[in-house]
């Protein structure tokens, strides 16, 4: 009727008048990009307005009115219509905007203009990714808007569809730090997008390259520009966070300050809300990452797969200490063991570092959860081939992961059988002189391995069933090292380099493969062939070098030993200003260590002593030649006041004394070979007296010290001492300098230390339990030296035996002849020629001990 034809002009143009408010308001809270406002609201009052101006329109036939507000539900005939008021006049981007922002009103439409609307959002950023209008979209709240409108289709799969795509096209372009909530519901778009990658979706003009290339592409910036730098310290600042609710305990009625309180909690909320973020997300990239590779390519991406994105993804969140559980719980391993038997190099490398920073987990938890998931896949035989790999970046990363692996005994086991020696030996020896890193890798999972060995035996490999011959798996280690070369190698690095990572670490292998030699004699006898203590000698001599140095140049006072008499000198060997006097310590008892093990001889059999003495007066050469035997001298004369100042440089108490106990018991292994060296390697027996004097004075010094901080070493050196006392040359000076000290290490209460100084008595020539208890020092000293003064009346004796009988017996026998020519019969027989001096003194009780003082 003409009333309601009135009410209803008049209602509809109240409604015009305030669509045109309504544009201005949203427009105003376009602009300001900073409000972050979520303009939903306003978005639903503009589409309420919008229905009624067009249901007038359909009902109110007026000029122009009809033509303007179509009763058409096209989205394209209402843009027309919401643009009107102001392209004429606006730019075109402000038109353009205008559309975009009529779209986002739509969405919360019916369902068809909803489906319109998302197709046309889709239409837009499908061809216009990166640009203003996707900037647009953002800036008018299009996240927040398509969110809602996926949650809200959950029975119209198209619209899910399209409002997910269109998110996933989006991402890319989000800038800064969004909500939680926002972040949560893009992965809930990308997860329907992965579940729905594999069966056929109701949109025909969406594939399956389609999805997945936009799904990993968003996925890539989401994790990257959203989440992976606020994951990497996620536990610290909860551990933080809980940390401070406990220390001002802000749920109780003290002083705490409300806005404090609120502070604590409201971050401890959002880190909470971001670990379930850091959860779906990391779900989510592991079901992407058990697709199976698609065929088609990226376009634009140097023909990269886009299945390679998830493989990148992967390997990222494995960075992340947080996300690794989850990954795990996941089923990450399998997936990565999967890339490296694909022998596929672009998956290859994501997969080997994905695999190596889920073994260096600092959580113990998960690092063993991780190995034994490996062991289920048997996935050791794949790591360990991978070593071989063209790839630098993969070997590296393997040789990290086996390095990794090497810290628990099952899989050191588990290395081993899969033959795992051999190539970390082949990967070391390569890998010398091009790279660092990846040398120090292999040399370091080989030091675990033999180390970390068990005890107990197992056959050795290649050995018949009938024969019981069983080694220790630490020594088919340790052959597997020196057969495959990597001897040489340590050898060559300990010879050439200066003090590094990489000459340290030859020390410790080295040392390892040096107490091997204890029990095995054939892997002493290769350390020789391969100078291995010549080596070892040198870098004592530059540690000891270096130190000496720093003590010089210091402010406190420094004398050197009158046992060396300067045999180390200051110009020689100019050392770096880098090398850290605490790395030069610890290197010195590696090197300390395994000289005494190459040295030790306790356990030899009598069949093999002759073949090992041979052995150790090479070695012993060796050492010598190397200026090693000076600085171990050095090492256990030095001062009180020298220790003192290395160990105020190195700011490390107690660090010399370690190191003198480890010299002492190095120059107390020397003594058995050079009680007996003369005649056999020149030059060596001249070292006895000196290392005499510096044992005498280790012992001196620590019998009177109170607290006998050597007192662990004493059974060591005077076993020493008790091979250079069956030396006749330096009885006298241990018998002059030591014997009241000697015996009172014979009363000691240690029985080891009191049998010990027993054993150098009887070196000496003394009986101890037949002296009786109340024996004397003094007296036992005046003893022997009546008996040595007897010994030399008796080789003087000798001599003139000789001298008289080279002067008489020829004339002798020269009367003798004459005498048989005559035939009268008082002619001298050969034997009677040869007693005539011999009987003038009887001395043949002496002659051995005479022997031995004349060699």
């Amino acid at each position: 009727s003409d009333t309601h034809s009135g009410v209803l002009t008049s209602l509809a143009g109240v409604c015009r008048t305030k669509f045109e408010q309504l544009n201005e308001l949203i427009e105003t809270a376009m602009g300001d990009e900073s409000s972050g406002s979520d303009l939903g609201e306003l978005f639903a009052v503009h589409e309420v307005l919008s229905d009624a101006i067009v249901a007038a329109g359909t009902t109110k036939s007026e000029p122009g009115f009809h033509d303007s507000f179509s009763t058409s539900n096209s989205i394209e005939k209402h843009l027309i219509l919401f643009a009107t008021s102001s392209q004429d006049t606006a730019p075109v981007g402000k038109a353009q905007g205008e559309n975009v922002f009529s779209l986002l009103c739509h969405l919360r439409g019916h369902k068809q203009k909803q489906f319109d609307a998302a197709w046309a959002l889709l239409s837009v950023v499908r061809t216009m990714q990166g640009t203003n209008a996707c900037n647009e979209i953002i800036s008018s709240g299009g996240i927040q808007s398509l969110v809602s409108l996926f949650k809200a289709s959950a029975r119209d799969p198209r619209l899910m569809m399209v409002s997910a795509l269109t998110l996933a096209y989006l991402v890319p372009s989000l800038e800064g730090q969004s909500a939680n909530d926002v972040v949560m519901g893009i992965i809930e778009c990308l997860q329907y997008l992965i579940e729905t990658s594999q069966v056929s979706n109701d949109c025909d003009d969406i594939s399956l390259e389609e999805i997945l290339k936009a799904s990993a592409f968003a996925m890539t910036n989401l994790w990257m520009n959203a989440l992976e730098h606020r994951s990497r310290d996620l536990k610290k600042r909860l551990s933080s966070s809980f940390d401070r609710l406990v220390a001002d305990d802000v749920f109780s009625d003290g002083n705490i300050s409300p806005r404090r309180r609120g502070s604590i909690t409201s971050q401890l909320g959002e880190d909470v809300d971001f670990t379930i973020l850091i959860e779906a997300f990391t779900s989510l990239s592991v079901e992407a990452a058990k697709l199976e590779p698609p065929v088609l390519t990226i376009r634009g991406s140097d023909d990269m797969n886009m299945y390679y994105s998830f493989a990148l993804i992967i390997e990222s969140i494995c960075a992340v200490e947080y996300a690794r559980s989850i990954a795990m719980r996941e089923g990450v391993i399998k997936v990565i063991v999967k890339w490296l038997k694909s022998e596929d190099t672009e998956l290859e490398h994501p997969a080997a570092n994905a695999l190596r920073n889920l073994t260096m987990s600092r959580n113990d938890y998960t690092a063993g959860w991780v190995h034994s998931q490996l062991l289920n896949e048997n996935a050791l035989v794949h790591i360990i081939g991978r070593l071989e790999s063209p790839e630098f970046r993969v070997r590296l990363a393997m040789a990290e992961v086996i390095l990794s692996l090497t810290a628990a005994p099952h899989t050191r086991a588990a290395i081993i059988d899969a033959g795992g020696v051999r190539y970390l030996v082949q990967l070391f020896v390569d890998a010398q002189a091009s790279d660092e890193a990846l040398t120090l890798s292999a040399g370091n999972a080989l030091l675990r391995l033999a180390v970390g060995s068990s005890s107990c035996s197992t056959k050795r490999p290649g050995s018949s069933v009938g024969k019981k011959s069983m080694l220790s798996e630490q020594y088919i280690i340790i052959n597997d090292i020196i057969q495959n070369g990597a001897l040489e190698s340590l050898v060559a690095i300990g010879k050439t380099k200066q003090y590094g990572d990489l000459r340290y670490l030859s020390t410790r292998i080295l040392r390892v493969i040096s107490e091997a030699s204890c029990s095995f004699n054939p892997t002493r006898h290769k350390l020789c062939d391969a100078e291995a203590v010549l080596a070892l000698g040198k870098i004592l001599y530059d540690d000891v070098t270096f130190i000496r140095s720093l003590v010089e140049n210091s402010t406190a006072s420094s004398h050197s030993s009158d046992l060396i008499n300067d045999s180390l000198s200051n110009d020689i060997l100019a050392v770096s200003k880098a090398t850290p006097p605490e790395g030069a310590l610890q290197e010195m008892r590696q090197v300390l260590r395994g000289i005494s093990s190459i040295f030790y001889s306790s356990n030899i059999s009598d069949d093999e002593r002759l073949e090992v003495f041979h052995i150790m007066l090479k070695a012993c050469s060796q050492l010598i030649s190397s200026g090693g035997i000076t600085s171990l001298l050095w090492l256990s004369s030095a001062p009180l006041n020298v220790c003192s100042s290395i160990e105020l440089i190195c700011n490390s108490p107690h660090c010399l004394r370690e190191i003198r106990v480890d010299a002492c018991r190095a120059l107390a292994s020397l003594c058995h070979i050079l009680k007996s060296s003369d005649g056999v390697q020149p030059g060596i027996s001249k070292w006895a007296p000196k290392i005499l004097s510096a044992i005498l004075n280790i012992l001196k010094s620590e019998s009177n010290s109170e607290e006998n901080a050597f007192n662990d070493i004493n059974i060591d050196i005077l076993h020493g001492l008790g091979s250079l006392a069956e030396c006749e040359v330096l009885k006298v000076r241990i018998i002059d300098e030591f014997m009241p000290r000697l015996l009172k290490f014979f009363q000691h209460e240690d029985k080891d230390v009191s049998e010990a100084a027993t054993l150098v008595c009887f070196a000496l020539g003394f009986n101890v339990f037949e002296e009786g208890v109340g024996w004397d020092a003094y007296l036992l000293s005046d003893k022997f030296s009546l008996g040595r003064a007897r010994l030399i009346q008796e080789m003087a004796r000798d001599e003139i035996r000789k001298l008289l009988s080279e002067i008489w017996v020829p004339s002798l026998q020269a009367i003798s002849k004459k005498q048989s020519l005559k035939n009268d019969g008082s002619a001298l027989t050969n034997i009677e020629l040869g007693n005539l001096f011999q009987v003038l003194v009887e001395d043949q009780d002496t002659a051995k001990a005479r022997e031995r003082v004349r060699r």
